[in-house]
């Protein structure tokens, strides 16, 4: 199982969303970490379904201009189970 961890700074520019894109592409992990999303967890959770598709994903708005994080996992390969 990989996992990757991208302390993003934001997700709003068009060069974040492409490295992110690619690093996935890339790496081909299991499950992305994402901090320092900066931004309403549903907003930054809704683009990602778009960028990724086929992922699943969860996340924590930020605060003022620092914080979120977003976790997300490849349906093909994890699930979540929550008790």
């Amino acid at each position: 199982m990989k996992l990757m961890s991208f302390n993003c700074r934001g997700l709003a520019s068009p060069i974040k969303k492409s490295s992110l894109r690619r690093l996935v592409d890339l790496n081909q992990p299991d499950i992305v970490l994402l901090q320092e999303t900066m931004g309403i967890s549903e907003d930054v959770v809704r683009l990602l379904k778009v960028l990724l598709p086929g992922w699943k994903f969860v996340g924590i708005d930020s605060r003022g201009r620092s914080g979120g994080v977003v976790s997300g996992w490849n349906l093909k390969s994890c699930r979540c189970v929550s008790s």
